[in-house]
C-alpha cells in the first residue's frame, strides 16, 4: 500500500504463493488434532486476507499507482484493510503456534531418541554382565571338573576319563590329560606283564 508500484506487487504475489505452497504441505508434518485445526484456521485466514488485498489492489485504477501517489482511503476501504489486518493477525498467531507445536515435537522426539539410546547402553551393558557371569560359571564349572580328573588321575585310577567338551584349550587339556592317563595305563601293564614274566622264569 506504501509503495503502489508493480515491483512490490510482485513480492507481495510471490511472498504469499510460497506461503501458501507451505500450508499446502503443512499437513505432512503435523498428525496432531489440535495441530490439524490450526492449519486449517490458518488456510481459511490466509485465503481470506490474500482474496481481501487482491480485490483491494485490483479496485484501484492503474494511473494512481503509476504516478506514485499514496492511496487515498475511503470509510469501506479502511474497514476492508482492518479485515486484512486482523486475518493478517490470526494467521501469524495460528502460524507462531504450530511452530511452537513443531519446537515441542522436536523436543520430544530428540528426548525419546536420547531415552532410547540410553536404553539400549544400559541393555548392552547389562547383557555383557550377564554374559560374562554365564562364561565365568561355565568356565569355573569346566576347570572344577578338569581339577577333580586330574586328582583322580594322580591318585591312581588311570581307568578314570575327564570329560571332553568343546574345542578350546581346556578341552585340549582334558584330552591330553586323558591321553597321559591312557599311555601310564598302558606303561604300568607293560610293568606288571614283565614282573609276571620274571616270576615265571625265576620260579
Amino acid at each position: 500500500l506504501l509503495n503502489p508500484e508493480e515491483r512490490s506487487r510482485t513480492q507481495w504475489i510471490a511472498k504469499s504463493e510460497t506461503l501458501r505452497r507451505l500450508l499446502e504441505t503443512a499437513p505432512e508434518s503435523f498428525t496432531g488434532s489440535e495441530d490439524k485445526a490450526l492449519l486449517i484456521d490458518a488456510r481459511k485466514d490466509f485465503d481470506a486476507t490474500f482474496s481481501i488485498f487482491s480485490q483491494f489492489m485490483e479496485d484501484h485504477n492503474k494511473e494512481r499507482r503509476a504516478a506514485g501517489k499514496g492511496f487515498d482511503f475511503t470509510e469501506a476501504e479502511t474497514r476492508q484493510i482492518g479485515q486484512v489486518f486482523l486475518k493478517a493477525y490470526a494467521l501469524s498467531d495460528s502460524i507462531g503456534r504450530l511452530h511452537e507445536s513443531a519446537l515441542r515435537s522436536r523436543t520430544k522426539a530428540r528426548d525419546r531418541g536420547a531415552l532410547s539410546v540410553i536404553v539400549v547402553i544400559i541393555g548392552g551393558v547389562f547383557a555383557i554382565f550377564i554374559n560374562s557371569a554365564i562364561i565365568n560359571r561355565i568356565l569355573a564349572k569346566r576347570i572344577a571338573a578338569l581339577r577333580e580328573g586330574a586328582e583322580i588321575i594322580g591318585a591312581g585310577d588311570l581307568d578314570y576319563r575327564i570329560g571332553v567338551d568343546g574345542n578350546d584349550e581346556l578341552t585340549a587339556l582334558a584330552r591330553a590329560s586323558n591321553d597321559m592317563a591312557a599311555k601310564l595305563k598302558g606303561s604300568f601293564t607293560s610293568v606288571a606283564n614283565l614282573q609276571k614274566e620274571i616270576a615265571q622264569r625265576i620260579q
